[in-house]
């Protein structure tokens, strides 16, 4: 259809197996020079291994084009069929049966070793090249191996190859085939082509194609095909042509990114897929392709919109409270150096939180409130401001939020009322009069955590204690995770 626009004497990217266009990379010169050694020499069983595309068939079909007629080989492609309509089919490749001829599988396998001690006589080699053999069951694959000790005492005298998907490298390594595994003696693995062998390959079919006019597929469209295909000649193919296609609709003499990201969008898109999985479906980044722009409103309104969700969410975790989050904050020494307050990467355990605080959450009665709240972590005071749920997001990088805007009002909400008016506010003690701050944990008891942090138990200290925390009912229970505030005792009565 678009031969003639290009130039073309035939279709560069056709998918069929044609040897002629088999592209010659290193690593396929290789495996089909060991294909034709294998059969020239008689090393019986071969094993040729590749993904989905890689050009097996293809390698296949040129080593067959290597060989005369001293060299009779079957060709089995289809593998949905049972071990003796496989051999069925070998021996009417062969000439040695008629279609509707009738053979028990005793007497097939004797023709065909008959067959081959004859080619043998006059130099001849048998072999048998089964394609897709990652569908054959284990009873064929033994089946085959019983097949190859055909032989003579110098010589096997049926050559096979299996050629499959890497499917076919798991089942050969079970352990009720490993009789088979070790009588291969040769086995190659087809890989995707390179970066640079993708190009050359374009370039070396549009060769074969007979194109004769300047590079048809510029840098970039070469590239978004090797992002695309990942070097999967079968891949390329279809990619190219149909990029030709929408070249030649589109009286494109050039094809270029974006013409081959339209052929990727045509070949990965769905009417009936969810919309919304759609993205997950390209498999490469559509650089090429002029980007959707958001207009300034827009961007000027999502701004806004984090920025008021970040104050919202500070703000939650100023007030939730602190058995709701489920983490162990505990209050450092403030400093006068940069008032701010960060958002940082939670990867330490609750338990491993409220360890560290128990042994370094003290709070001064001298501190000021011109610093910053910070919470211990694995030894070191971190940074923290919000808490969302108690989770902070994992493997979510520091970021640090200005504060300046935030501090009148925060300010206002952290100063309790006795340093404003002198009159403490009823539950919210001066935050001078606190000593420590301890999340409770399993086992721990209302006399251990005052005795911990005053080194002595008396009821004057759990009277003050009790007034500091409300909350608590009986100093007999209390509970893990529930927040203790562990007053500065004075000497006043």
């Amino acid at each position: 259809m678009y031969c003639n626009y290009f130039g073309f004497s035939e279709k560069p990217f056709d998918v069929t197996p044609d040897p002629r266009y088999l592209y010659m990379s290193p690593s396929h010169e290789e495996i089909l020079a060991a294909l034709e050694y294998g059969i020239q020499e008689r090393r019986g069983i071969i094993v040729t291994l590749g993904e989905v595309g890689t050009g097996k068939t293809t390698l296949l079909n040129a080593v067959l084009e290597r060989f005369d007629e001293s060299t009779q080989l079957a060709f089995i492609f289809n593998t949905d069929m049972t071990f003796e309509e496989m051999l069925k089919n070998a021996l009417f490749d062969f000439g040695l049966t008629k279609p509707d001829e009738t053979l028990s599988k005793f007497q097939a396998i004797q023709r065909l070793n008959d067959f081959a001690i004859r080619q043998l006589a006059i130099n001849g080699t048998v072999v048998l090249i089964i394609d897709e053999a990652q569908n054959l069951d284990s009873r064929s694959l033994e089946n085959l191996r019983l097949l190859s000790n055909l032989e003579t005492h110098s010589h096997k005298l049926i050559q096979i190859i299996l050629s499959g998907q890497p499917e076919l490298d798991s089942k050969l390594k079970r352990h009720e085939l490993r009789q088979l595994a070790q009588r291969i003696n040769l086995k190659h693995y087809v890989m995707p082509l390179s970066e640079n062998e993708t190009y050359e390959y374009i370039h070396y079919r549009l060769d074969i194609a007979n194109f004769k006019g300047s590079q048809l597929f510029d840098r970039s469209a070469q590239k978004c095909s090797w992002e695309y295909s990942q070097g999967i000649p079968r891949k390329i193919n279809i990619l190219c042509d149909n990029a030709l296609l929408i070249g030649y609709s589109m009286g494109q003499k050039k094809i270029n990114a974006n013409v081959v990201n339209e052929a990727i969008k045509d070949l990965t898109w769905s009417p009936y897929e969810d919309p919304h999985k759609l993205s997950a479906a390209i498999p490469i980044e559509e650089r090429s392709v002029q980007p959707k722009k958001k207009s300034r409103h827009r961007r000027i309104a999502m701004a806004t919109g984090l920025t008021l969700l970040g104050c919202l969410i500070f703000f939650i975790g100023l007030y939730l409270k602190p058995s709701d989050l489920n983490l162990r904050r505990s209050a450092s020494d403030l400093t006068n150096d940069g008032f701010h307050t960060n958002i940082i990467s939670q990867t330490n355990t609750s338990a491993d939180i409220a360890d560290t605080a128990r042994r370094e959450a003290y709070v001064e009665p001298e501190m000021t409130w011109e610093n910053e709240l910070t919470i211990a972590s694995h030894g070191k005071a971190k940074s923290v401001g919000t808490f969302i749920g108690g989770q902070l997001g994992r493997h979510q990088e520091a970021v640090s939020v200005p504060f300046e805007t935030m501090k009148k009002e925060t300010m206002s909400n952290l100063l309790t009322a006795s340093e404003k008016h002198d009159t403490p506010l009823k539950g919210q003690p001066h935050p001078a009069a606190v000593k420590r701050v301890v999340v409770v944990e399993k086992g721990d008891t209302l006399g251990m955590i005052i005795k911990e942090t005053y080194e002595k138990y008396d009821k004057k200290i759990l009277s003050n204690v009790l007034q500091e925390n409300p909350a608590i009912q009986s100093s007999d229970v209390i509970l893990p995770g529930q927040i203790i505030r562990l007053p500065h005792l004075t000497d006043k009565p």
